[in-house]
């Protein structure tokens, strides 16, 4: 008996639209035969692949940095008339690791007729919904080359934000690294040296003294330290276990994602941050031309933030109601009064991707700005924490001599 095989096929039917789906047949010659039975044209077929090698490609991460240098080459050479099958075989012989297989395997797809969109969707560890749904605005345009262009400007905006936040936090953590590297080499092993000479003379050890060393002998026990930290590690597993638990409800994820917003400084700073991220996405989105409903809903998954994931999704319900633009997001909260105001300019002038475009770059300023300044006012409490903890220790380790040059 005959196995048959299944494909994946996308044609086009006599009204001219694009279907996709899957046939079993015991070839791929059968396969096609029978769609062009019922379909006016093939525009694809491809045996579906199952094996657990390439599940595990599909899974693979690529960095963010090397995605937006790959997309940027890739608009760069289509844009001087290389094909896609061909741009994406030179970035995968100049690549290595991750980057070399999932480009490799999406050049092999697009060269046996698999559209540049579809052989993405197979590798959702690399790419997320706002690639794919801006490639598919790309393949229907016929613009590729410069919708490459704006998800190279949209992943590259990406990495530099995170990029800025290592930078900023930087120092501060290497401040504080150093400092609790200098406080243990002498807690546990300078002190602990001085502390038979102290014995030796008869001196009663005062009481911020006795702390110091309480605590630095308990740290050395092992008899102490072993169960100790065998309690702390089952605590911190059982810890990441109920959080991955409870994470997968979306009600726990939004109480988690409301107090963070509403937290002094950080929460204002994550706000903006994710409102420069999602009128970022949104404008590209539009400008590569995708509708602003579905912009919204791919913007919904993407936005980082459940707070502002149902707020999207509430304004999305109201455009769909028949609400305008202005008005539904006004009436879901979506974003400050400033920025609606400036997308209510933008709407009425019909360049509501460029305004968009315009608040998320002046937001992104202001992110910049106020990360800046929370690096800059972390160092000075960094410093003082620093100054506490050396002076107690400090005055724990000499309060010893002071009495016993008192008592002679």
């Amino acid at each position: 008996m005959t196995s048959l095989a299944t494909y994946s096929y996308r044609v086009l039917d006599k009204n001219a639209r694009i279907l996709e789906g899957t046939i079993d047949a015991p070839s791929a010659l059968m396969a096609r035969t029978r769609l062009r039975q019922d379909y006016a044209s093939v525009l694809s077929l491809e045996e579906r692949q199952t094996t657990e090698e390439l599940r595990n490609l599909g899974n693979r991460r690529v960095s963010g940095e090397d995605l937006a240098i790959a997309v940027r080459q890739i608009a760069t050479m289509m844009a001087a008339g290389i094909p896609l099958a061909r741009a994406l075989r030179l970035i995968a012989s100049g690549a290595s690791g991750a980057l070399k297989d999932v480009f490799s395997s999406m050049s092999l797809q697009v060269e046996s007729g698999v559209s540049f969109s579809h052989s993405m969707r197979r590798h959702p560890g690399a790419f997320d919904d706002v690639f794919i749904r801006i490639v598919e605005s790309g393949e229907v345009s016929g613009r590729m080359d410069s919708v490459l262009g704006k998800l190279a400007d949209l992943q590259e905006k990406s990495v530099r934000l995170r990029k800025k936040l290592i930078a900023n936090f930087a120092y501060p953590s290497v401040l504080g690294a150093t400092a609790l590297a200098t406080l243990s080499v002498f807690v546990f092993y300078v002190l602990p040296l001085m502390q038979p000479v102290f014995h030796s003379l008869g001196v009663e050890l005062p009481l911020a003294t006795r702390i110091v060393l309480v605590l630095a002998n308990s740290i050395r026990n092992p008899w102490i330290m072993g169960p100790s930290f065998l309690m702390v590690l089952a605590l911190a597993v059982a810890g990441i276990l109920v959080w991955r638990t409870l994470s997968r409800s979306q009600e726990f994820r939004y109480r988690v994602h409301s107090v963070v917003l509403a937290t002094p400084i950080v929460g204002g700073l994550i706000e903006k941050s994710t409102v420069a991220r999602v009128l970022f996405t949104l404008s590209t989105l539009l400008e590569s031309g995708v509708s602003l409903g579905p912009s919204l809903a791919v913007v919904e998954k993407v936005a980082g933030n459940e707070v502002v994931a149902w707020r999207m999704g509430q304004a999305r319900k109201a455009m769909v109601a028949g609400g305008g633009v202005y008005e539904s997001l006004q009436s879901s909260g979506a974003f400050p009064e400033m920025v609606l105001q400036m997308i209510r300019a933008g709407e009425e002038s019909g360049n509501l991707d460029t305004m968009m475009r315009r608040v998320s770059v002046m937001y992104e300023e202001e992110v910049d700005l106020a990360l800046g300044s929370l690096a800059t006012t972390l160092e000075p409490l960094i410093l003082m924490g620093m100054g506490v903890v050396v002076g107690f220790i400090t005055l724990a380790s000499f309060m010893p001599m002071v009495k016993l040059l008192s008592e002679i």
